[in-house]
């Protein structure tokens, strides 16, 4: 399917809700691979639904056709506090407040969101650097939990949440959200190279070097968000 294609879904789906909502709707718009043109033959068609605060907010998903829909009925006050929320996955939640592909919006309500979330608190960012921290440490410490009993499948599976949350930090660090959890690897590997030496170890046969890229990572993370006072092997935690 092409872009005109799903605009034209996207707002026949609009004009459903126009009839079901005649006057209570403030906007409405389409967020994730859809609002950038970078869809795929298997890529679903995420809507945003802004109505008025009267409402009940939902998550609807129904198909059209063979295409998914995923699409959320939210209120302003909703979005708004949306925004400016900070968890661990902001990398990945943090886009579509900040890119829609427009289908109506008569009072420029998604001009003033973008402007709002951009405009987030540092404290925000330390908060859920630090509980990111104390959840890379816990895995890590599970990681070397399986590699002391040679379970292999543990090893991989916890290597591979470890460069996940990894890639979430640098975000969260950085403050510069992902398009997407598709782009979010493409982008880590432009932008870290330590980050890509795990990833290329997770690709290799036995994966090799996976204990050295994950030592190498954590010396390049570990203190953001670190507490104040930690034990000595903190540092150590992947070395042998």
């Amino acid at each position: 399917m092409n872009h005109d294609e799903y605009e034209a879904i996207a707002r026949k789906i609009l004009a459903e809700y126009q009839t079901r909502y005649p006057s209570q709707i403030v906007a409405a718009g389409i967020y994730g691979s859809v609002a950038y043109n970078e869809m795929t033959l298997w890529s679903d068609l995420e809507m945003m639904i802004v109505v008025s605060e009267n409402i009940v907010p939902r998550e609807e998903r129904f198909f059209a056709g063979p295409l998914l829909i995923e699409c959320d009925i939210v209120t302003p006050s909703q979005l708004w506090k949306g925004a400016h929320r900070v968890t661990v996955e902001w990398g990945l939640e943090a886009d579509a407040y900040r890119h829609q592909w427009v289908l109506w919006d008569p009072g420029q309500w998604f001009d003033r969101l973008r402007m709002h979330a951009v405009q987030i608190p540092s404290q925000a960012f330390e908060h859920a650097l630090q509980e990111s921290w104390w959840m890379f440490y816990e895995w890590g410490c599970k990681w070397r939990s399986a590699m002391m009993q040679k379970d292999a499948d543990r090893i991989v599976s916890l290597s591979w949440k470890l460069a996940w949350l990894a890639a979430l930090r640098w975000a969260l660090f950085t403050r510069k959200p992902f398009r997407s959890e598709r782009t979010m690897w493409r982008d880590m590997r432009e932008a870290n190279t330590v980050l890509t030496k795990l990833l290329d170890a997770l690709k290799t046969p036995y994966y090799l070097g996976i204990q050295e890229a994950l030592h190498d990572l954590w010396t390049q993370t570990n203190e953001w968000g670190r507490p104040s006072t930690v034990p000595e092997r903190i540092g150590q935690l992947f070395l042998a």
